[in-house]
């Protein structure tokens, strides 16, 4: 089970490692996709293929690549956490922005109701407290 390892991390980070202890050009990343994009009914033969190739490999190159993985993962994570809290920032300007906007449109909106009232009162209330005079134009 510690020899699968390895394969999943792989098929998880995507790292190019090329095999060249077997004389395969084909890198792992490549097999990791053929995986990825096999039918359902191929993935096995693929996966088992993957697998033995890692069973062979030398401790050293399941090191190096272990190694590898962990880098691109790190890197990875890292990369999704920056991006999360640049979201998150982006989200509070917005709602500030929005919360700004808001009250500057209130603001106006009861600025504006003033004024209505203010007509209303003048043209209602002014002609029943200094009714126009019948000797005016």
């Amino acid at each position: 089970m510690k020899q699968v390892t390895p394969l999943l991390f792989l098929m998880l980070m995507g790292v190019s490692c090329t095999a060249t202890a077997f004389g395969s050009d084909i890198s792992i990343d490549k097999q990791i996709q053929a995986i990825q994009n096999a039918p359902q009914e191929q993935r096995y033969e693929l996966m088992n293929a993957l697998k033995k190739e890692m069973v062979e490999m030398s401790l050293i190159e399941r090191s190096h690549i272990a190694d590898l993985l962990e880098e691109k993962r790190n890197l990875q994570i890292n990369t999704t956490l920056q991006t999360q809290q640049m979201i998150e920032a982006r989200k509070q300007e917005l709602a500030q922005e929005m919360q700004s906007q808001t009250a500057s449109r209130l603001s106006e909106y009861q600025s504006f109701l003033q004024r209505v009232a203010q007509e209303v009162n003048t043209r209602l209330i002014d002609p029943i407290v200094n009714p126009p005079s019948p000797f005016t134009n």
